[in-house]
């Protein structure tokens, strides 16, 4: 998918960055200066579900750049904004905070996201789960289990995998 951009420049520096068309997810690779192009023009971009979607992929690439209090801050900026975030928004915000090791800024996400009307589901639960096991904790990861049970939410083959994998990792298997 292609996105038609004009040429953006960073208001905090006046570095252009002359791009014409590119794919949605390179925009959060082009860093600091497509942030703040974006956040400079969040009202003008929320009229287009495209945007939501580069929105949601800048917020990702800014996690996975390992700016992880950046994207939190733009998490928060764009909800200042109305930016209405989906199950799609937290949960690439949730798995860009597992890969970059910020696990438990993710469930402080998962925690807080009810309070926006949107309810986890068993993507965001086996995101967390794969990186508690990954990390070892599998106690806590089998207790985001048990909440994921609890609250109605149908596990899949990959939370189940993901569990035995963070159960071999222990050395509980």
């Amino acid at each position: 998918m292609k996105l038609l951009i004009p040429s953006l420049a960073c208001s905090p520096c006046g570095q252009p960055f002359p791009l014409r068309h590119f794919p949605v997810s390179p925009i959060a690779s082009q860093g600091n200066h497509a942030q703040h192009y974006y956040s400079e023009h969040l009202n003008e971009l929320f009229q287009d579900s495209q945007d939501a979607l580069t929105l949601t992929t800048l917020l990702k690439g800014i996690c996975l750049s390992g700016n992880v209090h950046k994207a939190l801050h733009f998490q928060d900026k764009l909800l200042a904004h109305g930016f209405q975030f989906n199950q799609v928004t937290y949960g690439s915000l949730i798995n860009g905070l597992c890969k970059t090791g910020q696990t438990t800024a993710a469930i402080q996400v998962l925690r807080k996201i009810p309070q926006y009307g949107i309810v986890p589901n068993v993507v965001m639960y086996s995101t967390i789960i794969d990186s508690l096991c990954k990390d070892t904790l599998v106690s806590r990861a089998f207790h985001f289990y048990s909440e994921m049970l609890a609250k109605g939410i149908s596990p899949t083959v990959i939370t189940y995998n993901t569990l035995i994998y963070g159960l071999c990792l222990a050395g509980q298997v």
